[in-house]
């Protein structure tokens, strides 16, 4: 029960307000509150009253003031809920919560561990950013149930307890089956990447007593800083892009010696039969024949540059291509014979065939003009030094990552273009070649599943980007794989669930986005039933398009003032032109029929006079009531109905306008006759 004030807006422009004590209560899922007395105007109000009212209400309670008074309360702080309330519930809704308490064991700690990781968790969610200051994060702006306050201290601890306490990942293995059976996930397709990220540091690690190789090295980076140390992170997802495992490796780590731990790591989650997607990084023979270890069986990316024996057959073989997409169509392979046969499928998309014409075609003619340029230059050296300086052009040019592929060199050390090479490339232009292990897979199926490989990279994505994992300034080995696994636990806990707004707002929304197309339908009904009430009325058909001029002039410049106005089409402004359509022609029928009644024999002159001396007064009079009426809503709250009040009586007071002056001017230029005025 509480005192509620509302307030009304009067017609000379000032605002009353009105107290009332209500009383809220739920009616079919929503909250409605029910007026139990009202106190009358704000500025009239009986304050004495009130103040016996409370005095008589505190001989109940035992108190000796007034309940609720501003100076019995004190605000010691306040923190935010919202977010963090949201990620705790599917944190314990995942089991994450029950899985971290499993591994660490009965050990007891002075901090809660598994509160001070869900700490972590959530600002690297909302608010990420270091460790020290996600401690004060945690500490002063969040509000983290069942952890008042932490520090560096604690969060570096319980990073080091998750590593040591989740060598088998546990935990992951816990999270990852809790998320797939929240959300009806069905493993049939894994898909496998890695990626890397750099540190802030000029130097690598050092190696391990033991022999043990840095963790933080130089190695092949995929975010095109090959000058820092880095590491590889390996992820495991499914088709609908949710994380399966992590890995973390040294910097230096090949691609291709990654693939057998991936395999014996989730031998022991009982996935079921798994077709495993890589791309040509790591499809090698002997990582393929892992694979298929256990009944287990992949789908591979193939590389077609390399001069393997294999893609060249594949990609020679002819072959009608089945369309799948409307830029990709797909031909399956068989190159081998027996069990020693290989399934290939050739993937060409023309789009890509497109561009990558359009492309080398550029790179040919910027060639051309280098090497004729080079040329050129050479002829018109009078020096050794000109022509070494000419010579290490072309050697540039020779050495380019790019520009290269195209060139050879001859016996005399010049540079040509090598159209053998160019015709080799033309062939495999918007081409890919896939190669697979399960013979059940149609080949739709297996380029499909391929495409969908870009949600492992999606999830690199999001680490790197929405989580913004670096820069990263961890130095101990277990901590780096501690700052990945926290970062991974985000990934299931949200990416596959909406937020969605409640409330009086998006329920308007709603209704304008399902009721503004059955309106507009609406209209188009009721300009067509006026038209047939025009046709059985006038027999001229030329006065059934005259008797709309008017209706049709003030709702054309209605939607010109919402245009200028910059007012949406909503649930309240849509109705104005049913409204005034409706409305106004009324007044048109009665026009015209007197109009028609004196013309025969008469001039249009006498014609219209006798209609606006007949039915001018009525039309007048009638349009100002409805505009009036229609202007009351000018002082409602709601914008919307406000702006359909105004709009609907300056749309009545444009038609009256346009059946006093456009109407009669349409008349005599359809007739062909001048007003008597003018004779």
């Amino acid at each position: 029960m509480y005192l509620r004030r509302t307030q009304r807006r009067r017609a000379d422009g000032s605002v009353v307000g009105y107290l009332q004590l209500a009383h809220n209560h739920r009616v079919g899922g929503v909250t409605q509150a029910e007026v139990l007395v009202n106190l009358g105007r704000e500025d009239k109000l009986d304050v004495v009253g009130l103040r016996r009212l409370a005095e008589s209400i505190t001989r109940f309670t035992g108190d000796d003031g007034v309940p609720g008074a501003t100076d019995e309360f004190e605000v010691a702080g306040s923190r935010a809920i919202g977010g963090v309330w949201l990620l705790d519930g599917l944190w314990s809704k995942l089991g994450i919560d029950r899985a971290l308490r499993g591994v660490l064991g009965a050990r007891r700690f002075s901090t809660d561990v598994e509160r001070v990781l869900f700490a972590l968790v959530a600002n690297r969610a909302l608010c990420p950013c270091s460790k020290l200051a996600a401690a004060e994060w945690a500490s002063e702006d969040a509000w983290i149930p069942g952890l008042d306050e932490m520090d560096d201290d604690h969060a570096y601890r319980a990073m080091d307890l998750l590593v040591e306490a989740d060598a088998l990942a546990k935990v992951q293995e816990a999270v990852f089956f809790a998320t797939a059976d929240l959300l009806n996930l069905e493993v049939d397709l894994l898909f496998f990447d890695t990626t890397s990220t750099y540190f802030e540091r000029d130097e690598p690690d050092a190696e391990g007593e033991d022999g043990a190789p840095a963790f933080r090295a130089f190695g092949h980076s995929k975010d095109h800083r090959p000058d820092l140390p880095q590491v590889v992170i390996g992820l495991a997802v499914t088709r609908e892009g949710i994380p399966v495992r992590v890995w973390v490796w040294p910097g230096n780590t090949n691609d291709m010696s990654v693939i057998a731990q991936v395999k014996d790591d989730l031998r022991g989650w009982r996935l079921g039969r798994v077709v495993t997607v890589v791309d040509r990084g790591f499809s090698s023979k002997e990582n393929l024949r892992y694979l298929t270890r256990a009944g287990g069986h992949w789908i591979a990316g193939e590389r077609m540059r390399d001069g393997s024996r294999d893609a060249r057959e594949a990609l020679s073989r002819s072959g009608r291509y089945q369309t799948v997409r409307d830029n990709l169509r797909v031909k399956e392979v068989s190159v081998g014979e027996g069990d020693a046969a290989k399934r290939f499928i050739v993937c060409h998309n023309p789009t890509e065939a497109e561009r990558d014409k359009a492309m080398r075609d550029e790179t040919i003619i910027r060639l051309e003009a280098e090497l004729a340029r080079i040329a050129e230059a050479r002829a018109r050296a009078r020096s050794a030094k000109a022509t070494d300086a000419h010579n290490r052009a072309e050697c540039a040019l020779r050495d380019h990552p790019t520009l290269s592929r195209y060139l050879r060199q001859t016996k005399t050390g010049r540079l040509v273009i090598d159209r053998a090479k160019i015709a080799a490339e033309e062939r495999l232009d918007g081409k890919y070649l896939l190669s697979t292990s399960d013979p059940d897979l149609s080949a739709e199926d297996v380029a499909l599943g391929y495409k969908n490989l870009l949600e492992a990279e999606r999830g690199f994505r999001d680490l790197k980007t929405t989580l913004e994992l670096r820069p990263v300034f961890h130095r101990l080995e277990h901590r780096i794989r501690a700052h990945w696994d926290e970062a991974k636990q985000r990934s299931p806990v949200l990416q596959q669930f909406e937020m969605q707004t409640v409330g009086l707002g998006p329920l308007h929304a709603k209704m304008a986005r399902e009721l503004v197309p059955t309106l507009v339908e609406s209209f188009a009904l009721t300009v067509a039933i006026i038209f047939v009430t025009f046709l059985l009325v006038f027999r001229n058909g030329t006065a059934r398009l005259m008797a709309m001029i008017p209706s049709l002039f003030a709702i054309l410049m209605m939607f010109a003032l919402m245009r200028l106005a910059g007012m949406s089409l909503n649930i309240a402004t849509i109705l104005i032109a049913s409204t005034v359509l409706g409305t106004s022609e009324n007044d048109q029928i009665h026009f015209f029929y007197h109009f028609l009644e004196r013309r025969p024999g008469a001039s249009v002159d006498a014609a219209l006079r006798h209609a606006l001396a007949t039915a001018g007064h009525a039309i007048f009079f009638a349009t100002l009531i409805n505009a009036g009426g229609f202007l009351a809503f000018g002082l409602a709250d709601l914008p919307a109905v406000r702006q359909f009040g105004l709009l609907s009586a300056a749309a009545f007071l444009l038609s009256m306008i346009a059946d006093f002056t456009a109407l009669p001017a349409a008349l005599w230029l359809l007739s062909g006759e001048k007003p008597e005025s003018e004779k």
